[in-house]
């Protein structure tokens, strides 16, 4: 029975590896726009809070992140502010979308992210490494936290009608949990 355990501890570890990995690259490729970068590292992130659960979410979001800076120092220096920021977003899809998802929770999840963590929380983490006013930088963030709920509404309402079922039914198959 322990072994038993343990293999599943693996399988799990090593679907964690799949999303962290995924993670990290996605970081590399985001959409430039005259107004706004378009970025998906929020989708294992909310793979792992759907499968896994806050923790694993968590983990994901802060391991890439430290993992993106070491892999990428072209990105700027690392600053813990950022990481407590990845954190709180994977905190905030874990707990809300573990389990059973539906559309309310999807835009609710996705609000809170964008407006409390992103907008609030990463624009004063960005004053302090900037020495700027709060205030000076908000207000070109609020259009960005806009644009990235729609397009992280949009996505995940799509990974939860063609990604997340097969990904529970595989989980479920191989006893990765």
């Amino acid at each position: 029975m322990n072994m038993k355990k343990e293999i599943l501890s693996v399988k799990k570890i090593a679907m964690l590896g799949v999303l962290l990995a995924l993670n990290i690259v996605l970081a590399r490729f985001q959409l430039f726009t005259p107004i706004v970068k378009i970025g998906f590292t929020f989708v294992p992130i909310v793979i792992a809070a759907e499968l896994f659960g806050p923790i694993e979410a968590v983990m994901i979001a802060v391991i890439g992140d430290v993992a993106g800076i070491l892999l990428n120092p072209q990105a700027g220096a690392y600053f813990p502010g950022f990481t407590v920021t990845a954190a709180l977003i994977g905190l905030v899809f874990g707990l809300f979308l573990a389990g059973n998802t539906n559309l309310s929770k999807i835009i609710l999840s996705v609000l809170v992210v964008q407006f409390g963590v992103t907008l609030l929380f990463n624009t004063y983490m960005l004053s302090i490494l900037l020495g700027k006013g709060f205030m000076v930088l908000l207000p070109g963030r609020v259009i960005k936290s806009v644009i990235m709920s729609f397009v992280q509404i949009f996505t995940i309402l799509a990974m939860d009608k063609m990604l997340i079922p097969q990904l529970k039914r595989m989980t479920k198959e191989y006893n990765i949990a």
